[in-house]
């Protein structure tokens, strides 16, 4: 194994409430150092609201550990944009878009 994707929402919780074993599973991956990514499709929150989220189920995570579309965004347009491009994502997103040139700026 070279690395594990752990989708959040229904893996490490759900409906608000951790997933039993969850926290247990993490420290032992950490454990034995296995790379790892907390993977979510969620538009509507930060990776910081995540990592808040995750730590109250008792799951220690930074932002390079996250993928969420937010970042992956950026990165695809930076690669193939040519131009501005106008965003229509929520206030607490626009972070991960600060280096890319927006209609609107």
């Amino acid at each position: 194994m070279r690395a594990i994707l752990f989708d959040m929402d229904g893996v490490l919780y759900n409906a608000g409430e951790a997933v039993e074993g969850a926290a247990e599973t993490l420290k032992w991956v950490r454990a034995r150092q296995i790379p790892r990514l907390f993977v979510t499709n969620t538009s509507s929150r930060g990776r910081d609201a995540l990592i808040e989220k995750l730590a109250r189920f008792g799951v220690p995570a930074s932002k390079d550990e996250i993928l969420t579309l937010a970042p992956a965004a950026p990165q695809w347009l930076r690669m193939h944009a040519s131009g501005p491009v106008a965003l229509f994502v929520k206030a607490v997103l626009r972070y991960e878009f600060a280096r890319l040139a927006c209609i609107g700026d």
